[in-house]
């Protein structure tokens, strides 16, 4: 019997768009979905992240907000956050994946990418 890859998919919060992605993808190989934080403040949805279909860990990353403009904006803006994934890296020494997902390319990247140039993985950002 062959074994399915261990995939481990780091992101911010789980989205009510990509659940079905997420359990077809967990259909095809061993995954392991580890949030941020379970949901961002500055949406409507809520994920009930006990009923998934597939495994899924909030690191519980300490969160900044800061006021951001857009461009094309003329007054006012929107609050973003940047999250700071601290616990990524053990979280994936623990988790001993075979490849790497990260969305966005911010700190969970960086952090990826740094233990899968380590234990010598291979990173896909997503």
């Amino acid at each position: 019997m062959k074994t399915l890859p261990k995939v481990v998919l780091a992101k911010n919060v789980m989205t009510p768009y990509r659940l079905s992605f997420f359990r077809e993808l967990a259909a095809q190989v061993d995954l392991d979905v580890v949030l941020d934080a379970p949901t961002n403040i500055h949406r409507n949805w809520k994920v009930d992240l006990d009923d998934l279909k597939f495994r899924c860990q909030v690191l519980g990353s300490p969160t900044m907000g800061f006021a951001h403009k857009s461009q094309g904006e003329s007054a006012g803006g929107e609050a973003r956050l940047r999250r700071f994934p601290l616990r990524l890296f053990g979280t994936l020494g623990k988790m001993k994946p075979d490849c790497v997902v990260s969305t966005e390319f911010g700190m969970r990247s960086v952090i990826a990418a740094l233990w899968c140039m380590l234990r010598r993985r291979p990173l896909i950002i997503w």
